[in-house]
């Protein structure tokens, strides 16, 4: 409840590039109140805001790391699972805003967020073309509204999403011959922006082998969801084998409960 102090605080430690302060509590309750709503309804609530944030992600834990940076409705999809656009209608209608920032956090998801955002009409609805969980997580971890400029908004998203790197190990459904990584069906691959660089029988190998192709020390920030099979205490080595390559970068490991992938790791 005292900002300044924590402000007062860190200020011996560096120079401020950016500040935000947000009331979470408050936004924590326009949260819960938009979703106890009824669908379709446009009776302006008291809750009615200027900006909302609508996410694609999929897994309990990576849905709840969205909702925990203020996103106002996570739309269950991704990869494989793409939702259609009556869902991001109904989001949509959740989120009781003058503008609308949607993530689709997918490339296959960007064109069906497209296409909703042109058949609704009681608010101003943006895509941000964001092709990742990474890209996505990393713009909403960044939103400041407090301009009330939406076209600098747009503009900070957009510039916090460069960089970003995402990348994830999952298993090998087929023998693949066309990467430079030799892979097998059933093995563990890593791999970034669709190209496959990492391979391997053991998951967590593979998961050290990725890390070692994304030169890591360039970055400050590792961000890492592991899924429905990884284990803690297997996430737990990760983040330390980060850690001795990098010293110095953050880590945030997170159960992120998500089924397809292993890991998915976010550098900032």
């Amino acid at each position: 409840m005292n900002p300044g102090c924590v402000l007062d605080f860190c200020q011996k430690f560096g120079e401020f590039l950016k500040i935000k302060i947000e009331n979470m509590s408050l936004q924590h309750n326009n949260t819960v109140h938009a979703s106890g709503m009824e669908l379709r309804t446009r009776v302006v609530p008291e809750n009615h805001k200027a900006y909302g944030i609508v996410a694609v992600a999929a897994g309990e834990g990576v849905k709840k790391a969205f909702d925990e940076r203020g996103v106002d409705v996570v739309v269950d999809g991704g990869q494989s699972m793409n939702p259609s656009a009556e869902d991001f209608l109904k989001a949509f209608e959740k989120v009781f805003a003058d503008t609308i920032f949607v993530f689709p956090n997918n490339s296959n998801i960007i064109l069906t967020a497209q296409q909703a955002a042109g058949l609704y009409r009681a608010a101003d609805v943006r895509v941000m073309e964001s092709r990742s969980v990474g890209e996505g997580y990393a713009a909403v971890t960044m939103f400041d509204e407090t301009s009330g400029d939406t076209e600098q908004i747009i503009s900070d998203f957009k510039e916090a999403m460069q960089g970003v790197v995402t990348a994830e190990v999952s298993v090998a459904i087929r023998d693949t011959s066309s990467s430079a990584v030799p892979v097998h069906a059933g093995d563990y691959i890593g791999f970034s922006g669709g190209e496959i660089l990492a391979a391997g029988k053991d998951r967590e190998d593979a998961a050290e082998a990725l890390i070692d192709s994304l030169n890591i020390k360039d970055y400050d920030i590792f961000i890492m969801f592991y899924g429905s099979d990884a284990s803690d205490e297997e996430s737990n080595r990760i983040e330390e084998y980060v850690k001795k390559i990098n010293p110095y970068i953050e880590t945030y490991v997170v159960n992120g409960m998500q089924d397809i992938y292993d890991y998915i790791m976010i550098l900032q």
